[in-house]
Formats: structure tokens, sequence, C-alpha cells
């Protein structure tokens, strides 16, 4: 069985289209604000080696030019090469990306910065996407106070204090590497 986040592939449905639809409320917002027919490239930063959420690397699913991304994380997600023709994948780190200024039209990450590290990692972050964008950025974080956690889609648990949050998803046995 794939796991996901530390997550069985068998989580529920209902789980799996509240954070789609959520998902996809950002990418409208994106959408909205941007128009794509002048974007010639992309940069995805932070994508997922996951495979067994469905909502994972949902700008990928959604966004119709896959020959305009450039996919980059710091985990193994060569895979979405074959699933996404046209798409390159590079391994890189958002705080020091492996790209000359202004190389792309728009640069995109969801739910990445707040596993960057401190606040000055988070900014060095934030700076190197400038950087390589040449019109756009756009950036989204979970918010603290939506119901479901973003990356589990457990109901309030992130809400509780950081050590209580942790010592909850060792005693689930589920994966906590993103949030050390």
């Amino acid at each position: 069985m794939k796991m996901g986040y530390g997550v069985e592939q068998g989580r529920s449905n209902f789980m799996h289209r509240a954070s789609m639809k959520v998902r996809r409320s950002m990418y409208g917002r994106l959408v909205s604000l941007i128009n794509f027919h002048p974007v010639n490239s992309v940069l995805d930063v932070g994508v997922t080696s996951d495979q067994s959420c469905p909502e994972s690397n949902f700008f990928e699913q959604l966004y119709p030019y896959k020959e305009h991304i450039t996919a980059l994380s710091d985990q193994d997600a060569r895979w979405m090469e074959q699933v996404y023709p046209g798409l390159r994948f590079v391994p890189g780190d958002g705080k020091n990306l492996p790209f000359e200024d202004a190389s792309f039209d728009l640069v995109f990450s969801s739910a990445v910065i707040e596993h960057v590290g401190s606040f000055e990692q988070q900014a060095l972050f934030l700076k190197e996407c400038y950087r390589v964008a040449r019109k756009f950025v756009f950036i989204t974080t979970p918010n603290r106070w939506y119901p479901i956690e973003f990356h589990t889609l457990l109901p309030v648990i992130h809400m509780l204090p950081k050590k209580t949050h942790r010592k909850i998803l060792n005693l689930l046995s589920r994966c906590i590497g993103a949030y050390k």
C-alpha cells in the first residue's frame, strides 16, 4: 500500500474531495489574476514525490500547458515527467534555485514556505522566487484556522501547540518529517 504524508491511501474520499476543492479554489484565484497566454514558462517550487494523494501536485493536474512547467523539489519527483508529458523535473532547493535571474514568467509554490525553516530561511525562499520570476510570483500557505489541516487532512489537530500536534501524529503513526 502506498503511503503519502504517512497517511494510508484508503483515507476518506470526502477528505480528498475537500482538500482538492480548496486547491481548485487556489488555482481559480491564480487564473483570475493571471492571463496564461503570455506565460511561456512556469516554475513550481516544492512539488512532492507523493503519488498516493489525488490532490498532490494539483497545479500540474490543472495547468493546461504541461510543456511550460519546470517542477523543482528536494524530493525525487522524476515520475512527474512521465505522468505530465512535456514537464521538466529539476532537483533543487527553493532557497538556492539553480536558475538565472528572470528565468520564468510565473513562479508558483503551494504549501511549501512553511516547511523551509526560520523566518530568515522563509525570506530567502521568497527572495529566490522573486529573483527567478520575470512577471509573476504566486505563493500560498495553509490557513492555520481552516478546520482541516492541509497536509494530513486531519481536523483541528494543527491548532494545538506544536509539541502536542507532533505527539498526536507520532501516536497515530503518521509521518512528521514535514513538521520538524
